[in-house]
């Protein structure tokens, strides 16, 4: 507190914040105590009118439904999402099937199974392997004629790569394509889907979300395709 040495008056320090202080949300128990204080003080001359006070009534009723069904929703939201994180750890330890465009060499042998499954018959699988700067290492050719849509179509890879070489162990990309027809001209795109197996290490969780850990990958529940025991 500071002092006028002219006036000799005192200079009380103002306000430090022009924060509002209260809750500006207008909730049944406040908006009932505002109908309640308009009926007491209005005036006896001039009366609130029924239909007035009807639609007021109507209004509380709808605020009041309003809150209930809200409540009602973060309720069922909290119970799902336990649901879901208890579903997310009682998959730790087993498989799953999940879509994949990638593949990891351990040890000159793929680490995970990868398998491909197509969407209509086809006569040929064209499997690309690229390296971390996207450059072709390897190329496989799959004949595809014998196997049915929806079969599981197994994707092996030595880790030769083109020159006849083996390649360093680490993380690859697949570019998987289907086609019908033999000639070139005539050969016809098959939509095909790349799929791996792999085990669940572990659970995390942001800001609530379960996250499945398997190796270095994270992924969300609603990828996995399919749940295996952990000893398959």
């Amino acid at each position: 507190m500071a002092i006028d040495p002219i006036n000799s008056t005192q200079i009380l320090p103002g306000p430090t914040s022009t924060t509002p202080i209260g809750n500006s949300a207008l909730g049944k128990d406040e908006f009932m105590k505002l109908l309640l204080t308009q009926m007491a003080n209005q005036d006896p001359t001039e009366p609130q009118s029924n239909e007035e006070f009807i639609a007021q009534l109507a209004q509380f009723a709808a605020l009041e439904a309003s809150q209930t069904q809200a409540a009602q929703l973060d309720a069922l939201l909290v119970a799902q999402t336990a649901a879901n994180q208890l579903g997310a750890v009682d998959l730790v330890g087993k498989k799953v099937t999940f879509e994949t465009d990638q593949v990891t060499l351990e040890g000159g042998a793929m680490k995970d199974p990868v398998h491909a499954v197509l969407d209509g018959p086809a006569d040929q699988i064209v499997v690309v392997v690229k390296n971390e700067e996207g450059k072709e290492v390897a190329k496989i050719e799959i004949p595809a004629a014998d196997f049915r849509p929806g079969e599981a179509i197994p994707i092996a890879w030595d880790g030769i790569g083109n020159d006849g070489r083996r390649v360093m162990d680490g993380t690859y990309t697949l570019q998987v394509t289907a086609s019908r027809g033999e000639a070139t001209e005539q050969k016809e795109a098959v939509d095909i889907t790349v799929l791996t197996k792999a085990k669940v290490d572990g659970i995390s969780f942001d800001e609530g979300v379960p996250m499945l850990i398997l190796g270095d990958t994270r992924m969300l529940m609603n990828e996995v395709a399919e749940v295996w025991d952990g000893a398959e």
